[in-house]
């Protein structure tokens, strides 16, 4: 059975990329002394967790939660993205690379635990049908499993004309939707990728449905605490 999630933040800024090798010292730096906390210090971002891949493409996996989808769209988010740091400037021009940006509403959360392991399946389609639903409500109590959510894009929530856009040059890609789950170790995350896949092989056959899955383990976290 899914949480009360009534008063749990609704929103989610889910992105991954690759970025230029020769650049992984400064991207390191600027991600961690810079735009996390940049972006937690604007009104209504509570977490911020980053993630590198295991067995995943892109290579990075970072997402947000934040109060509500329209904090990506508040005049307090839109300066930050209109106005970019020297460093930020860079790194959009030279060094971000592969990049999928998708402002979502968390529509369901099972569990409350965080784990070291995520993965992520991407959807094109925001459905999950009833089989996708049933194998999360079918997760509470299993060994390993911290927890699980489902994200659906969110267009009211989303803009595509800020300054930072322009530098990466072309529009992002998106999803239609995201599983998360959390593990508590690698291989708990690759069991429920395996379930996942299988599922998904089962209930759409077609090639073409079937979610990009991806393996990370947890880099790093920032939050807002009361």
């Amino acid at each position: 059975m899914a949480i009360d999630d009534s008063d749990r933040p609704s929103g989610i800024l889910a992105v991954w990329n690759d970025r230029r090798e020769a650049d992984a010292g400064f991207y390191e730096r600027w991600y961690q002394g810079e735009h996390l906390p940049e972006r937690l210090a604007v009104t209504g971002f509570v977490r911020g967790r980053r993630y590198e891949a295991v067995t995943a493409e892109p290579q990075f996996f970072t997402y947000y939660e934040v109060s509500s989808p329209q904090v990506l769209i508040s005049p307090e988010y839109l300066a930050r993205l209109n106005d970019p740091t020297a460093a930020t400037r860079r790194i959009m021009t030279e060094i971000f690379q592969n990049m999928n940006r998708t402002v979502c509403r968390r529509e369901k959360i099972i569990g409350r635990m965080r784990g070291s392991h995520a993965l992520t399946a991407c959807f094109a389609d925001a459905r999950p049908g009833a089989g996708l639903t049933d194998w999360l409500d079918s997760l509470p109590g299993r060994s390993g499993v911290a927890r699980a959510e489902w994200w659906v894009a969110d267009q009211a929530g989303a803009r595509t004309d800020s300054v930072e856009q322009a530098l990466r040059g072309k529009a992002d890609a998106q999803v239609g939707a995201c599983l998360f789950a959390e593990g508590l170790r690698e291989a708990d995350a690759r069991m429920l990728a395996g379930e996942i896949e299988q599922l998904c092989r089962s209930l759409a056959p077609a090639a073409g449905a079937q979610p990009r899955i991806g393996i990370y383990r947890l880099i790093a976290e920032l939050a807002n605490h009361a």
